[in-house]
């Protein structure tokens, strides 16, 4: 999820290409990176290999929904994550509908 968020806030991504981004996954132990399928060029996989860096390609690393606010067009941005099946997500006004009163109609 912290990819997903650095990748609104510190990239500019929108909703949907943050939540689209590549995912990685390392821990203390082991010491090992895990990375999604197609998720790093080849010179990025040398290069971190040449630094050190065991590397091990993997399935998914997770599923994200997302809800960003758009200032700039004051709207609700969705993000479905395609990883999975059954998602979707679409933009909305961020402001609340309103009822006409009495005396608009």
């Amino acid at each position: 999820m912290l990819e997903t968020i650095l990748d609104a806030v510190d990239f500019g991504m929108n909703a949907q290409e943050a939540v689209d981004a590549v995912r990685l996954h390392h821990q203390w132990l082991p010491d090992v990176i895990n990375y999604e399928r197609f998720g790093l060029s080849p010179d990025t996989i040398r290069e971190l290999e040449r630094r050190g860096h065991t590397l091990r390609e993997g399935g998914g690393q997770g599923v994200a929904q997302v809800i960003m606010y758009n200032e700039k067009d004051d709207m609700l941005e969705g993000g479905s994550d395609r990883r999975a099946a059954d998602g979707a997500a679409v933009g909305v006004s961020a402001r609340p509908a309103t009822r006409p009163t009495s005396q608009q109609k």
